[in-house]
């Protein structure tokens, strides 16, 4: 039986994967380069038309994933005490939709886990 999505959010797990960050330091980088890895994925994805037209349905739910991700990313990015549990919830509820196998699905889970380590970011916008 699911749990409430306020004690989801409350509650960070790892999924089986483990960060190799250096230092809370490091996280600004981490970020960056997880969304970059994100976007270039989507726009090369998009972009080859063979992919495109074999995977069509996956691709637009990856968008629409991603943008309810990012929309909640930058939430939290300006203010984390007010949006964290809002953005743990959409993350949990993104990384269902996805194979735990997939870029996309290893993509928000890092990104879960990151989040949840609790660093302070001092990047305020994903763009």
């Amino acid at each position: 039986m699911p749990q409430s999505g306020y004690y989801m959010a409350t509650h960070s797990t790892t999924f089986g994967l483990s960060l190799d960050l250096a230092s809370i330091e490091d996280c600004d980088k981490e970020l960056q380069s997880l969304i970059n890895d994100v976007h270039l994925y989507l726009y090369h994805f998009g972009n080859n038309w063979f992919f495109h037209a074999l995977g069509k349905s996956y691709f637009q739910k990856c968008c629409r994933s991603w943008v309810r991700v990012s929309t909640h990313l930058e939430k939290f990015l300006l203010d984390p005490r007010s949006n964290y549990s809002m953005l743990m919830v959409v993350l949990d509820h993104e990384m269902h939709k996805f194979p735990q196998n997939s870029f996309f699905g290893k993509e928000l889970r890092t990104l879960s886990q990151l989040i949840a380590m609790g660093p302070n970011f001092s990047i305020t916008s994903i763009h």
